[in-house]
C-alpha cells in the first residue's frame, strides 16, 4: 500500500484547484489570442472573459455546500 507524506499535492484537497487555476491561465491567452487574431477587439475579449465570470458566479450560487458533511450526509 503506497503511503503519502502529509500536505503532499497528491493527498490535498486543493490540489485538483491548482491544476483548474493553471488550465485557466493557458487557456485564457489562447481564447484572448484567437478573439484578438480573429480581428475582434478589446473589448470583446473582456466580454467573453466577464461571461465566463458570471456563469462561474452561477455555479457557485447554486451549488451545495459540503463543508463539514459526511458522503452519506451528501447522497441522503
Amino acid at each position: 500500500m503506497l503511503q503519502h507524506a502529509a500536505g503532499c499535492a497528491i493527498c490535498s484537497p486543493t490540489a485538483p484547484c491548482g491544476a483548474r487555476n493553471r488550465l485557466g491561465v493557458i487557456l485564457g491567452r489562447i481564447v484572448v489570442g484567437a478573439i484578438t487574431g480573429s480581428g475582434g477587439s478589446l473589448a470583446m475579449v473582456f466580454t467573453q472573459l466577464g461571461c465566463v465570470a458570471v456563469a462561474g458566479a452561477v455555479v457557485a450560487w447554486f451549488a451545495v455546500e459540503t463543508k463539514g458533511r459526511t458522503l452519506e450526509e451528501l447522497n441522503s
